[in-house]
């Protein structure tokens, strides 16, 4: 495994670059698993609307913050209670990997809370693909939004490895900082991937872990600084992070 050209790029979570695995195994690799679960959360987390429970003020409010934390690359479309986001080269506010397609929310106010069901068709520029739908409950916790997320996601890595999955897990957001805590298990092979109080901000680099079980198991290590710990079966490497800027 050739773990020394993996480059972690984050935003408000991590999203992997570079050379990653030379093993393609029919689970797919640990990083392009965690590639396309950290983009799906960084995309859900932006749908946030804040303390919004109407549902077209939520799509309003939604459709804002949403271009904020994605920069001029975004655009969005409302109509009603629904925003449908479109993404052009799209990278973010501190560099995000590029990501083309769209995303579509429908906010809808269920028994007090504010629910919303979003449709995925992203591309990104290493080539993973997220195409699919998740069911996501908002709540406000003080200054920061809750998001209950449900997610089934078809799509592929970067390296063509499928990587259908079923996500559910948390994910606790301020606009600048994210914190994910969770699993997504494949739809059709064996494989489990665990965030484990991932948190990650703006300038800052991350701290939490990255569990993947199945037929091979590795966890994805993160301390605040800027090199990330791989530990694949007792074999550890040092991975370098693009962060803290």
């Amino acid at each position: 495994m050739n773990t020394k050209c993996m480059l972690l790029n984050l935003v408000l979570t991590s999203t992997l670059l570079g050379c990653g695995s030379d093993d393609i195994s029919v689970e797919g690799s640990a990083e392009e698993l965690t590639d396309v679960a950290s983009a799906e959360s960084l995309l859900v987390a932006a749908t946030a609307p804040g303390e919004a429970t109407d549902a077209e003020a939520a799509a309003a409010a939604a459709a804002a913050a949403f271009e904020e934390a994605m920069g001029a690359c975004a655009t969005s479309d409302v109509r009603g209670a629904s925003v449908t986001w479109t993404l052009v080269s799209c990278s973010g506010a501190s560099g995000l990997a590029t990501l083309d397609g769209t995303v579509t929310a429908t906010y809808r106010p269920v028994s007090g809370a504010l629910e919303a069901t979003l449709v995925l068709d992203i591309t990104t520029e290493t080539g993973a693909r997220l195409h699919g739908e998740a069911d996501v409950e908002y709540t406000t916790a003080g200054d920061s939004s809750v998001l209950a997320v449900s997610s089934e996601i078809d799509g592929a890595g970067r390296r063509g490895n499928e990587t259908a999955r079923s996500g559910a897990y948390t994910i606790e957001t301020d606009g600048s900082c994210i914190t994910v805590d969770g699993s997504w298990e494949g739809s059709a092979l064996s494989w489990t991937l665990v965030a484990e109080s991932f948190h990650a901000c703006r300038g800052a680099c991350p701290i939490g872990t990255f569990h993947r079980m199945g037929r091979s198991a590795s966890t994805l290590r993160f301390d605040g600084s800027a090199t990330a710990i791989l530990d694949v079966e007792g074999d550890t490497s040092e991975i370098p992070l693009r962060c803290g800027s």
